[in-house]
This record gives structure tokens, sequence and C-alpha cells, in this order.
């Protein structure tokens, strides 16, 4: 056997072992809930003939399911099972392999199994250490074009799992190759095609179609980039962790910095650009929305980035207290003690029988069939509400999708098919053309959820929603279901009815409730203005708020405002109780946090509605 093929035996048989004795369970059952439901859409549109970019829009794309690995279908399923098996190997592999030089063997294996199972989006981090890998030291042009090659095509694929973690991996290997230290312009070129290749032969290898590729990237960066200014949360007492994300990112700098020689200065300023490539994006990833789950990718990721940092001999010590520091920075977010993180006995236990799923189709099988039963059981639609759904194409709302694949329902979702992901104006009109074109689902199975994070539930994608009051009508209520069918468009060309100037933060009448059709408005200084936009793309938008009359706040999504928030709704035209749209205030403020001065243009119209 050649040097280069013991290596890499022992890659791979040292990350199976590493993987395993450190293993993470997975938990294949179908489940309820929010996030639970997109994973369960997008193995059901693995299944479908829907289109990405046109009929399907989310930050994940057609092989998004990869991501997900529960058991929604054994046969995406199993590849998603065969996904993460293979990630979390390669990750393992890749912490003891570039961690060896500096930690050694031994030292390796032992960072490697307390790190792992806190690690998390394991293809970037891989990325990353070879891109400092190959930086690091004096590569020569076979290694260059076979990284160039295989991380751009690595990265064409990863755009059509995830978008934002597709982006991370191009723009990593993109630095490493603008920094390498020769043949700069083949190797960019070569990566460029082999980035390109990867996206076009992934994208029609499942099945969709060449000329809907550009709407699916157009429309998934919609949805990244509304996510900064639409889904803002804060967590008061995590306010300690933005400190330590700073701190971690210094010491990743001073990592790099001095790292293994010969790293010479162009080499040393690519591994600077490559780390602060990384924390920004896994900043954005964990401080958008700054609550422990999404807190936690931030940390995980940047803990498994300092195990691969190529150290000197004499930064060992500082390598280890690096890694040591940011774990004791994540443990409080996960609430783990450190004795149930390195158990290196349970965790092989759970990757026998997570792993041996693979050869065991009945298991898969059973464990399937056993969440649908489980599921009917929890959502309990009564024979009227199925019979209405039966042989019908169906779209579920607001976000319980995973309803459909419990009863097996015709699934025919809105593009974007949670509607508090109608981020901005133009995925708003996605959904709204949707619900009025002739190839529009003939029913529409609304739940009573709770709306996300106390959001007005007419105003999540508010054009869609006046859309479906004007084409739908109730056919079966059933608390907490409601099936709604399809007919002819029913209102009128808008007319305005009032306008009304105001400052942030100051009560603005309503105007009474019309007999004739819908009240709504459409609020003129909300939206992000350049400086905040660029705020946004950096980190993330100033929050705004609704208050009705009742003193209740309400987090306010500011680039669908323009859509038109409904206010009124005339009671027979509206759905019945408890499932209303209208939140029918008397008088409506809009606050943004900090004090933006400046004024707002309140134009409230008129939707007429035929009976």
């Amino acid at each position: 056997m050649t040097p280069r093929r013991r290596e890499a035996a022992a890659f791979l048989l040292v990350g199976l072992a590493l993987a395993v004795l450190a293993w993470d369970e997975v938990n294949f059952a179908p489940r309820a809930g929010l996030d639970p439901s997109w994973g369960a859409a997008l193995h059901m549109a693995a299944g479908s003939d829907l289109t990405w970019g046109r009929e399907l829009v989310f930050t994940f794309g057609p092989l998004g399911f990869v991501k997900v690995p529960t058991l929604w279908g054994t046969g995406t399923g199993t590849l998603a099972l065969l996904y993460t098996v293979a990630t979390r190997v390669a990750l393992a592999g890749a912490l003891w392999w570039f961690g060896r030089h500096a930690f050694g063997r031994v030292g390796a294996a032992v960072v490697a199994v307390v790190v792992l199972p806190l690690a998390a989006n394991p293809v970037p981090v891989i990325v990353f250490g070879a891109a400092l890998w190959m930086l690091a030291g004096d590569r020569g042009a076979r290694p260059w074009l076979a990284f160039a090659a295989g991380t751009g095509l690595l990265g064409g694929l990863e755009m059509l799992g995830k978008i934002n973690i597709g982006v991370l991996v191009v723009a990593l290997g993109a630095v490493a190759v603008l920094f390498a230290p020769r043949d700069r312009l083949p190797l960019t070129a070569l990566y460029g095609a082999a980035t390109a290749g990867g996206l076009l032969v992934g994208w029609v290898a499942t099945g969709q179609r060449l000329l809907d590729l550009n709407e699916y990237l157009l429309n998934a960066a919609r949805v990244a980039s509304g996510y900064s200014s639409a889904m803002l949360f804060r967590d008061a007492a995590g306010a300690w962790q933005y400190s330590a994300a700073l701190i971690v990112v210094a010491l990743a700098v001073y990592g790099v910095w001095t790292a293994a020689n010969p790293l010479r200065s162009r080499a040393r300023l690519g591994a600077l650009a490559l780390t602060l490539t990384l924390a920004f994006m896994a900043f954005k990833s964990g401080f958008v929305r700054h609550d422990p789950s999404h807190v936690r990718e931030y940390f995980g990721i940047m803990l498994a980035a300092l195990v691969v940092i190529p150290y000197r001999a004499d930064r060992r010590a500082f390598g280890l207290a690096a890694v040591a520091a940011t774990l004791l920075a994540l443990l409080p977010v996960t609430s783990t003690r450190l004795d149930v993180l390195v158990d290196p006995g349970t965790r092989a236990g759970h990757a026998w029988e997570d792993i041996t799923l693979l050869v065991r189709p009945g298991e898969r099988a059973r464990i399937r069939d056993a969440g649908r039963e489980r599921l009917r059981a929890l959502y309990d639609l009564n024979g009227g509400v199925v019979e209405a759904l039966a042989g019908q194409t169906v779209h579920v709302e607001p976000y319980e999708t995973a309803v459909s694949w419990a009863y097996e329902t015709g699934w025919r979702p809105l593009p974007v098919f949670h509607s508090y992901q109608a981020y901005t104006a133009k995925l708003d009109d996605l959904n709204a053309r949707a619900l009025l074109g002739p190839d529009a689902p003939s029913r529409i199975l609304l739940g009573r959820n709770p709306p996300v994070d106390n959001r007005v539930t007419a105003w999540e994608s508010p054009a869609a929603t006046r859309a479906m009051l004007c084409r739908y009508q109730s056919l079966v209520a059933a608390d907490p279901w409601m099936v709604l069918g399809r007919g002819e468009d029913r209102c009128g060309a808008e007319r305005p009815i009032a306008v009304e100037t105001a400052r942030w933060g100051e009560p603005v009448p309503v105007p009474p409730p019309s007999r004739e059709g819908i009240v709504m408005v459409r609020v003129e200084g909300v939206s992000l203005g350049l400086g905040e936009r660029v705020r946004s793309a950096l980190f993330k938008a100033h929050e705004r708020r609704a208050t009705f009359d009742d003193g209740v706040d309400h987090p306010l999504v500011p680039d669908t405002v323009q859509n038109g928030l409904l206010l009124h709704v005339p009671p027979d035209v509206d759905l019945p109780q408890p499932f209303t749209r209208a939140p029918a205030p008397e008088t409506i403020a809009l606050r943004r946090e900090g004090d933006p001065g400046g004024t707002l243009r309140y134009r409230f119209s008129l939707v007429p509605v035929r009976r």
C-alpha cells in the first residue's frame, strides 16, 4: 500500500472510530411542530413533481432533505442517514488529521471525542481545515488542482442543500484559491467551473428544469436576506454571549496569524480571511435569532474550527486553551454536563443503533409507519375534514405541513410553504399569485397554530392572506382545523379611504369596519433604508413592532408592510371563529428600536368584496 493510500485509510478508520465514540443520537421518528414540518416538506418535495424556485421557495433546495435524517420516507430518509454518517465521519477524521500536528495523534483523538458532539455544520469546518492546510504548507500544483476541483464541486452541490451553507463553502474555497501561492488564474477558472458544474449537474440530476435555477437562487436569497429583518430575537439572559463570541473570534484570529511554518505573508492573510469569513457567517447564523439553539450553532462551528488550525509546536498550549475556553462558553448554552458529553460507551451504543439502520429496511419502515400513526392520533382530523381533503390538492396553513404527510393528502403548497417565511414583498406576491392562479390548491387545511413570536397572523404573507379571503371559503370546521375550498376571486379593485401621518410610536386611528369589504393599511417609511440594509447584511435590522389599542406588542416584518396589512373584514367574508383573520383594532402604532426620527404615512384603503 502506498503512503497516500495508508493516509487515506487512516483518515477513514480513525474518523469512523472517533465518530462512533462521540456519536450524537439521531431522532429518526417523524414529529409534529414547526421545524419538523419544514423537514417533512423537504422530504415530500423530493418525491413530487414540484419545481424549486417557482413552486417551492426556501433556504433549502432539492437536496435539502439530506440535511434532515428523519424517516419521512424510507428512501429519502436512508439517503439523509448516509449523508449524516458520511459528514460526521469526515468531520471526525478532519479534526484528528489536522489536529494531530498540534496536539499529537492521541491528543487530537481525545480533543475530537470531546468536540464532536457539540460541533455544528461539518462541511464548512472540513473545507476550512483543508483550506488552512493548503495555505500553511508548500503544496504542489496537483494538490491545489484537486482542492479547487473538489471544493468547487462540493460547494455547488451544497448550494442545493442549504443555500447559506453552500455560499459559505463556496466563499471559503474562493478565498483559499485567491490566496494560493501560484497559478491563481487557472485555479480560479477551474474552481469556478467546478462550482458551476456541481450546481448544474446536481440541479438537473434532481429533476429540476434548467431555466428555473435562476429563480431558485434569487428567491432563496430573498428568504435568507429577509431573515435578518423579520426573525429577530434577543435573549436578554444571554447578553454575555456577545462578548464570548468576540473572544472566540479573537482566539481564532490569533491562532491562524501565528500558525504553522512556513506561513508566508500572503498565506497568513489568506488564513485570516478564511477565519473571518467562517466567523462572520457563523455569527449571523447564531445571533440574528439569538436563542440557545442558534447560539449553539455559532459556538459549535467555532469550536471545531479552533481544533483544525495548524498551530506551531510552541503554540500548542494556546490551541488547547482556546478550545477549552470555547467549550466552557458552549456548555452553559447546551445545558450539557461534561460527564454526559464524554461518554464513549453510551454514544457507541447509539451509533450502533443509528448506523445499522442502513441495513435494516424493515426497521426503517416500522419507524416511518409508527410515526404516521402517532401523528394521526395527535392531529386527530375528524371524518368530515378527511373527506373534504380526499382527492384534492392541499396547502397547509400556516406551517404544520407534517399533517399532509400523516394523512397522505395531495400536497400542493404555496411557493413559500410556511407563510411566516414570506419575509419580503416579492415572496408575499409569489404566494398571492399562486392562490389567485389557475393551479391554486383546491383546498387549504387551516390549523389554529400559535403565531411565530406572537406576530399578527393575518400579517404573515399579507397579500396572500387577502387573496385567501377573496377566493376561498369555509367548507368544514372542526377546531383546531378548518378546510377552505377554492372558488372565484370575489374582490374588486382597491381604493383609498384615508391618509394619516404620525411619528414612530404615535397611535393612529383606524377607519371603522365597512360592510362593503376589507379595510387595510399600507405604511410608508417602515421599510429598511440603505444604511439599515447594510446593517442587516452585516448583522440584523432594528426591530419593529406594532401596538394596537389593547396595548399588546406584535413583531412586524418591515418588508411586507407595503403589501397592505389587513385590519377589518366583514363577518360574512372573514373566517368563522376561532379562525378569524381580522385583528380589528381601533388604533395602531408602529415602533422601531431606538429613536429613528422621521414620520410615517398611513394610507388606509378598502378592497370591495362581492357577495
